[in-house]
């Protein structure tokens, strides 16, 4: 029954303003003849319909490019310094990985 509602939906939206009793009761009445025209038109030339579900985002990826961005802080490049500074030091070293983890999750719920 929902897809008879849909078809006649879709077909009176299609008279566009000239929606009136006379012209509604028209296009219900030949909806028996006209559906089997249409799906015969759509197969014939290979239409695609939506499957209509809806598919959830990943939060995984998401996550998984967070964190390899994240980790790629802790690498260590040989010969890369400034005259200034010849052994830098990096702020985050200081710190544990728990403690970084236990800040970055403290941050996300906020």
């Amino acid at each position: 029954m929902e897809h008879l509602n849909r078809l006649v939906k879709t077909s009176i939206s299609g008279l566009g303003a000239n929606k009136t009793v006379n012209s509604i009761m028209k296009v219900s009445k030949v909806l028996h003849v006209l559906s089997p025209v249409l799906n015969n038109f759509d197969t014939e030339n290979e239409v695609a319909h939506e499957s209509g579900r809806h598919q959830k985002a990943s939060e995984m990826k998401d996550m998984r490019i967070i964190l390899n961005e994240l980790t790629s802080v802790f690498k260590v490049f040989p010969n890369r310094c400034h005259t200034f500074f010849p052994n830098p030091r990096h702020p985050l070293h200081a710190h544990s990985t728990v403690a970084i983890k236990k800040w970055i999750m403290a941050h996300i719920k906020n």
